[in-house]
C-alpha cells in the first residue's frame, strides 16, 4: 500500500503530466479534470490543480474562468508563433555559446551530433522510422540542449525547453500520428554543428533559423 513518504511530489505530477501532453496522450480540447485526475496521482485536489495551473502558465494547457482546464487545440498560427520565438530564443542561446564555449564544450556538442548522426543515418537507410522514434527524438534535444548549455542563462534554456516542448505538443494535437523526424534533417545538423565549432556566429543563426523554418514546412506539407 502507496504510504505518503513515496507518494510523488508536486513536481513529479507536474512533470508526468507534461510529458503526457507533450507525447499526445491527451486529446485535443478535452477537459482536465482535477477532481478525476488527483486520483490517478494520488494527491489532493489543491495540489492537482497548482500542476494544472503552472501547466497553464507553461502553455501546456488551456485554462478559463469557469470553465476549468482543457487541453489546447492547436491551429496554423500558434504553431508559427511557437516556432518563431524558439528560433529567437535558440538563436540567442547559441550566439552565447559560441562566445563562452570552451574545448570541451566543443567536445560535448561533437559527440551529441554524433550519436544523433548514427540515429539518423540509421533511420534514412529504413523503410520504417517508427522503431527509432524514441530515441531519435531524445537525440535531438540532447544535441540542441547542448548547443545552448553554455550560454550562461539558466532561464533562457529553460524557456528554450518550453518551446521545444511546446512545439512537439501541438505537432501531435494536430496530426497524433506525426513523427517529425526528416532525412534532411541529418545534413542540416551537421551544418548547425560545423558553423558553431567554428565560431561563425551569423552563420549558425542562420542555419538554425532555415532548420526550424523547414521543419515547420515540411509538417504543414505532410497534413496537405
Amino acid at each position: 500500500m502507496e504510504t505518503a513518504e513515496n507518494r510523488m511530489s508536486s513536481t513529479d505530477i507536474y512533470q508526468t503530466v507534461r510529458n503526457g501532453l507533450i507525447t499526445g496522450r491527451f486529446e485535443a480540447g478535452s477537459k482536465l479534470k482535477p477532481e478525476i485526475l488527483r486520483k490517478n496521482y494520488d494527491c489532493a485536489a489543491s495540489t492537482m490543480r497548482e500542476v494544472l495551473f503552472r501547466l497553464s502558465c507553461d502553455g501546456f494547457v488551456s485554462f478559463e474562468e469557469q470553465r476549468g482546464f482543457k487541453v489546447p487545440v492547436s491551429t496554423q498560427n500558434t504553431l508559427e508563433e511557437i516556432t518563431s520565438l524558439r528560433t529567437l530564443i535558440e538563436q540567442e542561446g547559441a550566439r552565447l555559446s559560441i562566445e563562452n564555449g570552451d574545448i570541451d564544450w566543443e567536445a560535448r556538442f561533437a559527440a551529441a551530433h554524433h550519436k544523433l548522426a548514427h540515429i539518423e543515418s540509421r533511420a534514412t537507410a529504413v523503410n520504417d522510422v517508427s522503431p527509432f522514434i524514441d530515441v531519435w527524438s531524445q537525440a535531438e534535444w540532447e544535441f540542441h540542449d547542448t548547443l545552448l548549455s553554455v550560454c550562461g542563462s539558466k532561464m533562457l534554456r529553460q524557456l528554450h525547453r518550453t518551446f521545444y516542448d511546446r512545439f512537439r505538443q501541438h505537432q501531435l494535437l494536430r496530426d497524433p500520428d506525426s513523427m517529425g523526424f526528416r532525412p534532411e534533417t541529418l545534413d542540416e545538423h551537421e551544418a548547425i554543428l560545423k558553423s558553431a565549432i567554428n565560431r561563425d556566429t551569423e552563420l549558425c543563426c542562420k542555419l538554425i533559423k532555415e532548420h526550424l523554418h523547414n521543419n515547420l514546412m515540411a509538417y504543414f506539407n505532410q497534413l496537405v
